[in-house]
């Protein structure tokens, strides 16, 4: 679903809320008729009536705001829980729907994790390896979905951030290496085990084909290996827990998944 199918979507709910408060005004509006509230003439007669009345609209107001609300949050947990945010959705059509927010090369989820990584993680042993916390994942997930910019702190752990980031990567309907591509680095990888020159060659063609969101990322994970004397993330290890979301074939199958992590180790080394 594209991100402007998501957007009317988003508004339909918008709208659907909206409607069902000015419902409940309209019901406040009758249910004060109804009660026959005083005129003006009269209120210095019915004083206690008049309480009376504004007790009961003063009730009916704070059950209609209580439906309001609830409302709006059956909306958001909509939102986050049917796939109309950024977890999910394809790579380049997230960058192009935030540049609302200015022009970026990756999602801002992306962006914020990897530049918290880079500062605080990258020495971190067991990277990507050790889980975070799963509840605060959740909750960060659902922000970034809901079109917030939650923002890390020096309290939040770094192996949540990178579960975050690990989740965001998995969630990809495609891999980074797109399936178009699939074969083709296939290929290169056979090519360097007999001729590396020229397989690094054809890599570099490859790896210059990719959009920039797909290259990025993966530069950045090579940038993770390279500290692999601190993190102990070496080739090998982040083939094992990122290999189907960098490279995996369209039609998956156990043989092609490990295939495909053999080769992606090839071709990292």
């Amino acid at each position: 679903m594209s991100h402007v199918a998501r957007f009317i979507r988003k508004q339909t709910v918008v709208y659907t809320v909206a409607w069902n408060f000015g419902e409940a005004r309209a019901a406040s509006q009758s249910l004060t008729a109804a009660a026959g509230l005083p005129t003006k003439q009269s209120m210095s007669l019915h004083r206690d009536e008049r309480r009376s009345h504004t007790e009961v609209l003063s009730t009916a107001s704070l059950q209609f705001g209580v439906t309001y609300l609830t409302l709006s949050a059956t909306a958001t947990q909509l939102i986050c829980d049917s796939g109309l945010g950024v977890f999910g959705q394809r790579l380049e059509e997230t960058v192009l729907y935030e540049r609302r927010y200015g022009v970026r090369s990756v999602p801002l989820v992306v962006e914020q994790c990897v530049a918290f990584i880079r500062e605080r993680g990258l020495q971190e042993v067991g990277l990507f390896r050790q889980p975070g916390r799963a509840s605060l994942v959740r909750e960060l997930q659902e922000a970034f979905d809901a079109g917030e910019r939650p923002s890390f702190d020096s309290n939040t752990d770094v192996h949540t951030v990178a579960s975050l980031l690990k989740l965001y990567l998995r969630q990809l309907p495609e891999p980074l290496i797109p399936f178009s591509h699939y074969q083709d680095f296939l290929l290169s990888g056979q090519k360097l085990s007999s001729d590396r020159t020229q397989g690094l060659g054809e890599l570099r063609n490859l790896l210059q084909e990719l959009p920039v969101a797909n290259f990025n990322l993966l530069k950045f994970l090579n940038e993770v290996q390279s500290h692999s004397k601190g993190n102990k993330m070496s080739c090998q290890n982040l083939a094992t827990v990122f290999g189907p979301n960098i490279l995996r074939a369209k039609a998956e199958d156990p043989e092609s998944i490990m295939g495909g992590k053999r080769q992606l180790t090839r071709l990292r080394r």
